[in-house]
C-alpha cells in the first residue's frame, strides 16, 4: 500500500469499497483507508460498504455483485 499509494488517489467519480470482518485478504482498516483520505482531500464521494461479520474475501465479492447493481441503477436515475 505504501509503495504504490493506492489509497491516495483523488477520485472524480463515486466509488465503493466492500469489506467484511472475516476477509483474509483486505482488512477493514485497509478497505476504509481511501474513504478517510477522500474526506480530507474533498474528492468524489466514497463509501465503505460492510458485507458482514462472517464475510470472507469471496463472500464480500459476492455481496458486492448484488449491491453494485442497485447502486449503479441509482446513479443512472439521478
Amino acid at each position: 500500500m505504501q509503495s504504490n499509494q493506492s489509497y491516495q488517489w483523488r477520485y472524480v467519480t463515486p466509488t465503493r469499497y466492500y469489506y467484511g470482518n472475516s476477509d483474509e485478504a483486505v482488512a477493514p482498516i485497509i478497505a476504509t483507508l481511501p474513504i478517510n483520505y477522500e474526506k480530507v482531500m474533498s474528492g468524489a464521494s466514497c463509501t465503505a460498504v460492510y458485507a458482514g461479520d462472517d464475510a470472507d474475501h469471496r463472500n464480500t465479492f459476492i455481496y458486492s455483485l448484488y449491491d453494485e447493481r442497485t447502486w449503479f441503477d441509482s446513479l443512472l436515475n439521478k
